[in-house]
């Protein structure tokens, strides 16, 4: 494949995996870094110092966008120096191929080790990725160099070279947290004997590894002192927030769902699990990890259509056993200790991370198995590896076409909206995350949150079928209030078969589903884009004029509410109209309760309170279905009289906000006429239900007094 004295055949292909993908649209998370990397060309000091509306909720970007500002800094540059086109935000992702290429050349120099530098840059989510602009693959660059020095630095035992690794280790963890675990494998060098080969002072060896581990380890804690001290909270509290352990209670048993599609991603990959846990244990987890992700992959393309299973069966077999065989006596490899450790520490990583994470995410852990096992790559036969690399290069290759597809039919489709737009003068409005918005806003529009108030009859509104999970919670909402009518449906069709994409892509190369693989063979369009014209104005938020009784337990459910609620006041006729929908959720809760209390004064004539409501439904596809949940609508006499007249609504949550069913609602108020009332609406979730990270989705719609009869 090359000679260890042609290096730079390795660094020219590395670099055109990068230059190939470089005029991709803004896509997916990119358009995340290149909004701090816009704020840090206007304030290099504050990079975060900007609102940020985060699923629909207006917050900081502090908050939203919980990323160390070292990658988006890089980017800041390239958009200074060549101004704001996808070429030069590309730039940046060249030079951190480049760097990952001469990473690998320290960390593995010997001729034997030439098959493991060429498996690992020809990883299918590493090519993908390094098309991007997200921190996954500079992270993981800036990490293996700073491995590749310290392996150069214990060689010439230099304290100098390890000071060096020590930085280089640094800034991979503040270009991606995840990448503080490389410093797991300096650490464990304090605790494993010494070389033989290669003698020296054990406190020297010390010293060198305590440098290379513990500088990224320091400099992590003082960036998060000084973030503390700029905005209020550490990053790892915020992540540590978004970490939903009940998750791993899940009927699918995501952690496992994630071992097949390491194996098919990486051929290899695989085999280093057998050379730790040995042959029966790691193909026992494959089997169950097979069999669970075949479960989720057989639901998915039940609700979406998607004829797929054979041909991944036929995959996941196919490379699962490339991966086992490499070969049959894996099982006597055994890592070195601090190559277990940092394994270790990935895998850990990995699996907390795996109920809310992508197949992007096993990227360090497979060029990890690789490293390990390259002894073993270096005793393949001829017709066995290159029936691996040319497997990993022919999937590596279409994937890569796919994303490139992918992203720039998403960008045709934002440019007839912004088309529509223009030509019937109205202002654009977005609902949806990252690249929607990025390429939607550059056009002039604006995004619209729950509190906005400039939004005008004839307006139109963009949002995107495939909006982030979590985006559930606010896309729910605003279908239910705001008064708009459809008016077109934008499809990005492509021949090509391949989705690597929610709804249609498993497990997803960007998206947080379980599945049997992190792509699909499908034809469904890679992006449906819906455009909306306003009826008439919406009243998104008021809650001066609401009234809010009631405590509850959890500060929490109190702010959810505060944000959340909305209403409108009474009108002058004593009639009582709600916003289009008046959403309840609680976070975090259990045995929570929350009320919103409205007063007014009934006429004389017979009245009955219609409207409808809808069960509640799981917000966030990571939590489990099934959850118990009750809203209760009460209308009560104020003269001191106890007449009061109820509804109830009990139901468990449907798996998908989608599914939800709405029912008529109608009270009889012909009793309480000619009285001052209270109309009282609660959300309750039981105290004995397992509660992930959203379990109750009320909605009660088109709420007001009407006639009798």
């Amino acid at each position: 494949m090359m000679h260890a004295r042609k290096p730079w055949l390795f660094f020219l292909a590395a670099a055109l995996i990068g230059i190939v993908g470089a005029w991709k649209p803004v896509h997916m998370d990119d358009a995340a870094f290149v909004r701090v990397a816009q704020q840090m060309r206007v304030a290099p000091g504050d990079p975060y110092g900007f609102a940020w509306s985060y699923l629909g909720e207006p917050t900081s970007a502090s908050v939203g966008l919980p990323h160390p500002p070292l990658w988006p800094g890089a980017l800041a540059v390239a958009l200074e120096l060549g101004g704001e086109t996808a070429f030069s935000l590309h730039l940046p992702s060249v030079a951190a191929l480049l760097l990952l290429a001469l990473g690998l050349w320290r960390w593995l120099p010997g001729e034997e080790d030439r098959r493991a530098r060429w498996l690992i840059l020809c990883s299918p989510v590493l090519v993908v990725m390094g098309q991007s602009s997200m921190s996954d693959v500079p992270a993981l660059a800036l990490g293996v160099l700073g491995l590749g020095t310290w392996t150069k630095a214990e060689r010439e035992q230099r304290l100098r070279g390890a000071l060096a690794a020590g930085l280089w280790l640094a800034a991979a963890g503040l270009t991606r947290y995840a990448a503080l675990a490389f410093a797991a494998l300096p650490l464990a060098a304090l605790l494993a004997p010494g070389d033989a080969a290669a003698p020296s002072s054990p406190w020297g060896r010390r010293a060198r590894a305590l440098l290379a581990g513990g500088t990224p380890l320091l400099a992590a804690l003082l960036f998060q002192a000084w973030f503390a001290a700029r905005y209020g909270a550490t990053h790892f509290e915020l992540l540590a927030s978004y970490l939903r352990f009940e998750d791993l209670r899940a009927p699918e048993l995501r952690v496992l769902a994630f071992l097949p599609a390491l194996a098919v991603a990486f051929p290899v990959g695989f085999a280093v699990l057998t050379a730790v846990l040995g042959r029966r244990v790691a193909g026992g987890a494959l089997l169950a990890g097979a069999l669970l992700g075949a479960w989720g992959a057989l639901r998915s393309s039940a609700a979406h259509g998607i004829a797929w299973n054979a041909p991944h069966f036929a995959l996941l077999v196919l490379c699962s056993a490339v991966g086992l065989a490499l070969p049959l006596a894996a099982a006597r490899a055994r890592p070195r200790l601090e190559e277990r450790a940092l394994l270790g520490a990935v895998l850990l990583a990995l699996l907390v991370a795996s109920p809310a994470g992508a197949a992007r995410y096993v990227l360090p852990l497979a060029v990890l198995c690789i490293v390990a096992l390259r002894a073993e790559l270096a005793a393949l036969r001829g017709p066995a590896w290159r029936a691996a690399i040319a497997l990993q290069l022919l999937l590596a290759a279409s994937l890569a076409l796919a994303d490139l597809r992918a992203a720039r039919g998403a960008r045709e489709l934002y440019r007839r909206a912004s088309a529509l737009a223009e030509r019937s003068g109205a202002q654009l409005w977005v609902r949806g995350e990252l690249g929607l918005r990025y390429e939607l806003e550059r056009s002039g529009a604006r995004y619209l949150d729950a509190t906005e108030r400039g939004v005008e009859v004839g307006d139109l509104l963009v949002r995107s079928e495939r909006a982030t999970p979590a985006d559930s919670r606010f896309s729910a909402r605003v279908d239910a209030a705001l008064p708009v009518a459809p008016q077109w449906i934008l499809d990005a069709s492509d021949a090509f078969p391949l989705r690597l994409h929610q709804p249609y892509a498993g497990a997803g190369f960007y998206g947080h589903r379980a599945g049997l693989l992190p792509f699909a063979f499908a034809r469904a369009p890679h992006e449906l884009v819906f455009v909306h014209r306003f009826a008439e104005a919406p009243d998104l938020l008021d809650l001066d004029r609401a009234e809010r009784v009631g405590a509850s337990e959890n500060s929490a459910l109190a702010e959810d509410f505060a944000r959340y609620a909305r209403v409108r006041p009474a009108a002058p006729r004593a009639d009582l109209e709600l916003a289009r929908a008046l959403h309840l959720v609680a976070r975090r809760a259990s045995g929570g309760e929350m009320r919103l209390r409205f007063e007014v004064d009934l006429p004389a004539e017979p009245r009955k309170l219609g409207g409808r409501w809808a069960e509640p439904a799981r917000l966030h596809e990571d939590t489990v279905p099934g959850h118990a949940s009750e809203v209760e609508l009460a209308v009560r006499a104020l003269d001191g009289s106890s007449r009061a007249i109820s509804f109830v609504g009990r139901s468990r949550a449907r798996a998908r906000v989608e599914d939800r069913r709405w029912w008529p609602l109608e009270l009889d108020l012909a009793p309480l006429r000619g009285r001052r009332v209270a109309i009282e609406i609660a959300c309750r979730v039981p105290a004995d239900e397992p509660v992930a990270d959203a379990v109750a989705y009320a909605i009660l719609a088109d709420l007001e007094l009407l006639p009798q009869g």
